[in-house]
């Protein structure tokens, strides 16, 4: 039987998909189910991610150690897996709507964003690449909020 921090970790996979990172890094000792980079470091969106984590019992420990905020929020006790689900599915929806409007292929939206925020950085306070690009600039800024929704800080 699952907890419930389990059920909404599992149904979420955004710590998985690219949503929330483009690598996850994990130690030489830890058993890694799939190849690793050139730095140790599992890219986004995990291999074993189909929808759900295919591996969730033998994840490796930095996956299996790390709690979202919204997760530990409501394992807190400071809200409820409603208010979680609702978190989860208007980030995914905003993912989705990110994933259209940003150029590129890489496989994670994360990645993505932030190639087209070093490409493009010196060119935001111009108005007319701001009008060009005004609904790819509004997703950015969503999903920069959205993000320290469920980033945890460091040392946390």
């Amino acid at each position: 039987m699952r907890s419930a921090g389990q059920d909404l970790c599992i149904n979420c996979g955004m710590c998985c998909d690219g949503s929330l990172f483009w690598a996850v890094p994990i130690d030489a000792e830890d058993p890694a189910p799939v190849t690793r980079d050139e730095d140790g470091r599992l890219r986004q969106p995990c291999a074993c991610f189909d929808g759900v984590c295919t591996i969730y019992a033998q994840r490796p420990g930095a996956c299996r150690t790390f709690d979202c905020r919204v997760l530990q929020i409501v394992k807190a006790g400071h809200k409820d897996a409603k208010w979680a689900r609702a978190q989860i599915a208007a980030m995914k929806k905003l993912v989705v709507a990110l994933e259209a409007a940003l150029p590129g292929d890489a496989p994670s939206v994360y990645r993505r964003a932030a190639e087209y925020i070093a490409r493009h950085q010196a060119q935001f306070d111009d108005p007319a690449f701001q009008r060009e690009n005004r609904e790819v600039l509004r997703l950015l800024s969503a999903y920069e909020q959205a993000l320290a929704r469920f980033h945890v800080a460091r040392g946390s």
